[in-house]
């Protein structure tokens, strides 16, 4: 059960406190919203995970599931509300989850007509692109039906100068996900205050109480926690760079594991998803990505701690397998190149639909009545 306090004081937590994602969406947060922290750490922490939102840029993850021929599953998968469709072995809350090819972002698209319209609507309206664009060259549907877009330049650029890889900014915001996981999976180790106080105070206020090192080590292997400095922890977050990349491991108690790597260059998704596993919800399995050389985070939970790393994707597969049992599979056929010109209007309206739902105000939140 989640925790009954603040992770980071000892605050309690009631009804009016907001829900925070506690894995930030730039790094692939596929995990629910969660009441972790109090509204005062949440608003004085959340503009780290903006900050980097921006410069990472928000992807897409995506699950890949396959049959024991190793076909797509096509299938779709209600949760949460939420309907997750399997096509061509992609499921990714209704959206495809695109690639990066030659400058340009390509999405496979689904076969259902008002599915189609409706990614393809989404895509022009977050991209701020108008329908009128599909006339021009830069975005265009290939026989083998993935949109093109081109959005970006070859080569990605930090968007916040002051923003970079390795920085305070970075490491708070990855010691935060730690925190907050373990806040989640396990309460019981998060409310050992004396232990995990540098870290507490560390992610909320920026200060390290003489437990944490003023600087970071730009040194191969420097740690961000020393085993002589917090011998409970035992090396509980690892930060180490290699020439312009930075890497992290995370490690609480030997049970929940966190690991990946930042970069300023790389031409691909701006950070992609690696191997996750949320216990809570088995259909947010995600497996690696195909951009095996670029940034990826990972999260590891004891169940997947226990297979051999070697094993991890017969693992995978066996585990997808069981998901698959669990939804309406249904047969498939390629579907033709889609006719742009009747799908037009429909294209139109859904992406009048997005622009309006954008200018919507948020609600206020009304005070409870004494």
């Amino acid at each position: 059960m989640p925790p009954q306090f603040c992770i980071y004081r000892r605050e309690p937590l009631g009804p009016e406190t907001v829900r925070a994602h506690i894995i930030p969406q730039c790094l692939g947060g596929r995990l629910h919203s969660r009441t972790i922290c109090c509204n005062d750490c949440n608003n004085a922490i959340s503009p780290l995970e903006n900050d980097l939102c921006k410069a990472l840029r928000a992807p897409s993850a995506a699950l890949r599931a396959r049959d024991a021929e190793n076909q797509p599953i096509r299938a779709e998968m209600e949760a949460d509300g939420k309907t997750y469709d399997y096509a061509d072995g992609l499921g990714n809350q209704r959206l495809p989850a695109p690639k990066y090819e030659d400058g340009e972002l390509v999405f496979p698209l689904p076969g259902d007509a008002d599915k189609l319209a409706e990614v393809i609507a989404y895509q022009l309206w977050s991209h701020h692109k108008k329908p009128a664009a599909l006339d021009t060259d830069t975005i265009r549907i290939e026989p083998d039906r993935t949109f093109h877009i081109k959005p970006h330049p070859p080569e990605r650029k930090m968007l916040f100068s002051e923003l970079k890889v390795g920085t305070d900014a970075h490491m708070r915001v990855v010691v935060k996900m730690a925190l907050e996981l373990l806040a989640y999976v396990r309460p019981d180790d998060a409310r050992r205050w004396d232990v995990l106080r540098p870290a507490r105070l560390y992610v909320r206020d920026g200060v390290d109480d003489g437990k944490l090192p003023a600087r970071f080590d730009a040194s191969d292997g420097a740690g961000l926690f020393r085993a002589d400095e917090v011998p409970q922890l035992a090396h509980a977050v690892e930060v180490w760079t290699h020439r312009q990349n930075l890497h992290y491991r995370v490690t609480f108690f030997g049970g929940l594991h966190i690991t990946g790597s930042l970069s300023t260059r790389w031409n691909g998704p701006a950070f992609s998803i690696g191997h996750a596993l949320d216990p809570q919800q088995p259909s947010r399995n995600v497996t690696k990505n195909t951009e095996s050389d670029g940034p990826a985070l990972g999260v590891y939970h004891p169940e997947v701690k226990k297979q051999a790393w070697d094993k991890f994707e017969e693992w995978f597969m066996a585990r997808t397998l069981e998901i698959s049992k669990e939804v309406t599979s249904r047969p498939w056929q390629a579907p033709g190149e889609p006719d742009l010109a009747a799908l037009r209007p429909v294209i139109e309206e859904k992406f009048a639909a997005l622009l309006k739902r954008k200018r919507q105000p948020r609600p206020k939140k009304r005070k409870p009545k004494a």
